[in-house]
């Protein structure tokens, strides 16, 4: 495919001379008669070479662009200019016969460099521009650098000679070029080239920290001792920074260049901000830790207060403190065997309470845990400040009809008690006590094998003491 493009050109070459020395009308014969079969592929090859040229620079120059990295910017342009100079070799044989057909054959071939220098000098503007023009910081001076370096290509292929803006253009983008390669051999152009401002956007501000100054990420100076940083003073003595001249985006007042005594002044004034923000940050630290720390006292009163409603019960090491709290088959409060089982148990040397626990200890689920042996509920209430031991009971009871005596009603009663030691939490006494009671009413029936319970526990009551006791 290469030599048959390479035989086109030598085919369309010899078309050229053909015109040259026998005029357009037998060239345009010739043409048709040796040239027709490979044109085709000449142009397939053309459209190649144009759209490398044309789309290869382009995600270098908009990299750079955006990423701020200038030598990337110009490297679209070396690259452009590469690529357009093989495009432009490439088309020599059309665009010379192009111009011969429209301008006639003498000064052609100058007439078809001084349009390829053009060209290439659209190119080099492009990213020249891009390279030192903050185009990121300044979007609309894109399409001025466009319209610019058209300009200058349009100038350079009519107006001037070749060698003005050509030669110009081309000395600046490679010593610029090498400026970012080479920066100790031409510091001092990059330096220039960098202090070009030529953007219309106000002076940005700068937001500077007292570790990214501590850290070298600021540079108040260039090496030559210029600054890099403009600054306004308010009427409180702060410092606001800016990026470039100018002035005050809301005051409107002339931005000055900080000086060493200035930067001094500034440093001392960021790291005064850092020290109070600490300051700051540890008060406010310190006030959160001690609302979190109020507020977890505040849910920790709430918890106890809904679980135990007599927390004036306190626990004394010259006596035992017992809790006891009996519910019904219903898994209700039942006030009355509470207090009776209270009362047998009452002797000199025990406190014994039936109001330390609240209805929601039994609605919620407490009392059932802590009836089985729940240490960590046990430790959650806190119940060791309020009683040596706790006697938790559950009541039952059934009823059955006497077929041998009418309207006589047997009553099935049982308490299953558990006595749990406060410090661990664990069951160190469980029984049952079980009677049955006759009446011609459940109640009546109920209360009777209630009475002989209270009888057996009164028996037994010896034997809990000397448990809670041990």
């Amino acid at each position: 495919m290469i030599l048959e493009m390479l035989k086109t050109i030598r085919l369309l070459s010899e078309v050229l001379l053909v015109t040259y020395h026998s005029g357009p009308e037998l060239a345009a014969k010739k043409a048709k008669e040796r040239v027709g079969p490979y044109i085709r592929m000449y142009l397939k090859g053309l459209v190649f070479w144009a759209l490398i040229a044309i789309l290869s620079p382009i995600p270098f120059l908009i990299l750079g662009i955006i990423g701020g990295w200038r030598w990337l910017s110009a490297l679209s342009g070396i690259l452009w200019a590469v690529w357009a100079f093989f495009l432009l070799v490439w088309a020599l044989p059309i665009g010379v016969l192009i111009e011969i057909l429209t301008g006639g054959i003498k000064g052609s071939g100058q007439r078809y460099i001084r349009w390829v220098s053009g060209v290439i000098v659209v190119g080099l503007c492009i990213s020249l521009y891009a390279s030192i023009v903050p185009i990121k910081a300044n979007l609309p001076m894109f399409f001025v650098l466009i319209v610019g370096s058209l300009i200058l290509g349009i100038l350079n292929a009519w107006i001037f000679s070749r060698k003005v803006i050509t030669t110009v253009v081309s000395i600046i983008f490679v010593l610029l070029t090498l400026s970012f390669f080479f920066p100790m051999s031409f510091e001092t152009l990059g330096e220039k080239i960098s202090e070009i401002d030529v953007s219309t956007a106000e002076p940005e501000r700068l937001y500077i920290t007292q570790d990214s100054i501590e850290r070298g990420e600021i540079k108040f100076f260039r090496p030559d001792g210029k600054p890099r940083v403009w600054y306004y003073r308010t009427e409180d003595g702060k410092f606001e920074l800016f990026n470039r001249k100018g002035s005050h985006p809301i005051y409107k007042k002339k931005l000055k260049p900080v000086t060493t005594d200035i930067v001094s002044q500034i440093e001392n004034q960021f790291k005064a901000e850092a020290e109070r923000r600490i300051q700051e940050e540890q008060r406010r630290r310190e006030e959160a830790e001690r609302l979190a720390r109020r507020e977890a006292e505040q849910q920790r009163e709430a918890f106890l207060n809904r679980y135990l409603s007599n927390r004036s019960f306190v626990n004394r090491p010259d006596s035992q403190e017992v809790a006891v709290l009996v519910i019904d088959e219903q898994n209700r409060v039942n006030l009355d065997i509470t207090q009776k089982i209270a009362s047998l148990l009452k002797i000199k040397r025990f406190n014994i309470t039936s109001s330390l626990f609240s209805g929601k200890f039994v609605s919620d689920g407490m009392f059932e845990r802590i009836f089985n042996g729940s240490a960590g509920d046990v430790s959650n209430l806190e119940l060791p400040k309020h009683s040596d031991y706790i006697i938790l009971g559950k009541k039952s009871v059934n009823f059955t009809e006497n077929p041998d005596l009418m309207d006589v009603l047997t009553a099935h009663a049982a308490i299953e008690i558990h006595v749990i030691y406060a410090r661990t939490g664990t069951v160190v006494d469980s029984f049952n006590v079980s009677e049955v009671g006759a009446g011609f009413s459940k109640p009546n029936a109920e209360s009777i094998a209630m009475e002989r319970i209270f009888k057996k526990l009164e028996e037994r009551k010896m034997d809990i003491i000397r448990k809670i006791e041990a």
